[in-house]
């Protein structure tokens, strides 16, 4: 699936990511954000998924590269 729709794969990584950011934005440091109510647990969760998120970012980008590095001389 990663190598067949490579954009699906590094969308679904970037909306985990903007989801978990907002959300964790929303609730703030110390529960001090327009979504205070909430428990502070899932922004500590929101917060460790987004970084998570950024990580396999990375190692999405590095593996795509590594299983298709001809294919931009080979879309030409």
């Amino acid at each position: 699936m990663i190598t067949r729709h490579p954009r699906q794969a590094v969308g679904a990584v970037l909306g985990v990511m903007a989801v978990s950011l907002f959300v964790s934005s929303m609730i703030g440091q110390f529960n001090d954000g327009p979504w205070g109510g909430l428990p502070s647990w899932l922004g500590a969760a929101t917060w460790a998924a987004f970084l998570i998120a950024a990580v396999a970012l990375v190692v999405l980008a590095a593996y795509l590269t590594a299983v298709n590095p001809g294919s931009r001389r080979a879309a030409r």
